[in-house]
């Protein structure tokens, strides 16, 4: 990974590059979705919906957490980019963003 130049904002660090973004925040008591996780990881990946592809044939879940997605699965509401949240086996929120508008 490239992890580019190091940033943060409102308690969202990270670092973004052209290419790559990495960026971890610390979980919010509210927007937990399961009681178990205490921040999420965000990586931007080529495509979304390949990506939710292969991770629903892995059997992965998909929560709706309103501080986070406007639907489970692929959401794309957003102006500027998709995205795709899940959870890994010990509760931790990921998601996987591209950037087509970039």
């Amino acid at each position: 990974m490239q992890f580019g130049s190091p940033y943060d904002d409102s308690g969202y660090y990270g670092y973004w590059s052209e290419t790559t973004v990495f960026g971890i925040q610390p979980g919010r008591r509210t927007a937990k979705p399961d009681g178990k996780t205490n921040g999420y990881i965000s990586f931007t990946v080529e495509s979304v919906p390949e990506t939710f592809d292969l991770l629903d044939s892995m059997g992965a879940s998909f929560p709706f957490v309103g501080a986070f997605t406007n639907v489970s699965g692929v959401d794309d509401k957003e102006p500027g980019y998709t995205q795709v949240y899940t959870v890994d086996s010990e509760g931790n929120g990921l998601f996987f963003c591209d950037y087509p508008g970039n």
